[in-house]
């Protein structure tokens, strides 16, 4: 069976670079992004789709059938979660909700990118195990939803990040 791989938050650093590299592999891959592609040339299927939208969702993962989900999508503006916190939420957490239950029925793999803005700052080097305890709505938003991929019992991956960096080729 062939992977059949699905990336949400395509068009952002991360995306982009995770997009070059799995081009140069034998992956069935449709990416996405809440607008047009933004990423020139690639050899995957590019659709636009806004993942606080469940409806859309739902199509994309009818239609596609991935075998494992990479959820990149986020707002990561640490100050713009503080504004409004409710969109932060919504997109942060909510919305995987439809890919959770995509992945209970279907034995689908989700991965999440999350932050380590779940721990407070308070220590040097943080470990995996070590006591979350966010301090902003962004890493409450992304700690939320790492405790909601924990408790639904999917086959799941989460992976936190610190700061990321580069140039944007594109």
């Amino acid at each position: 069976m062939s992977i059949r791989l699905l990336i949400t938050g395509s068009n952002g650093l991360l995306g982009k670079c995770f997009r070059r590299l799995i081009d140069s592999k034998n992956i069935s891959v449709i990416a996405t992004g809440l607008k047009q592609d933004r990423m020139g040339d690639h050899k995957h299927l590019y659709k636009t789709l806004d993942v606080t939208n469940k409806d859309s969702v739902r199509l994309i993962l009818r239609d596609f059938k991935p075998s494992v989900i990479v959820n990149m999508a986020a707002m990561t503006d640490v100050d713009k979660c503080e504004i409004d916190p409710k969109r932060c939420f919504s997109i942060n957490c909510d919305s995987i909700d439809a890919f959770i239950d995509y992945c209970k029925l279907n034995n689908c793999h989700f991965i999440q990118i999350s932050t380590d803005f779940v721990f407070d700052g308070s220590q040097n080097l943080y470990h995996e195990l070590d006591l979350c305890n966010p301090i902003n709505e962004y890493g409450k938003s992304k700690f939320k939803a790492e405790q909601k991929i924990i408790k639904s019992r999917i086959k799941y991956s989460i992976i936190r990040t610190s700061l990321i960096y580069g140039y944007d080729l594109n």
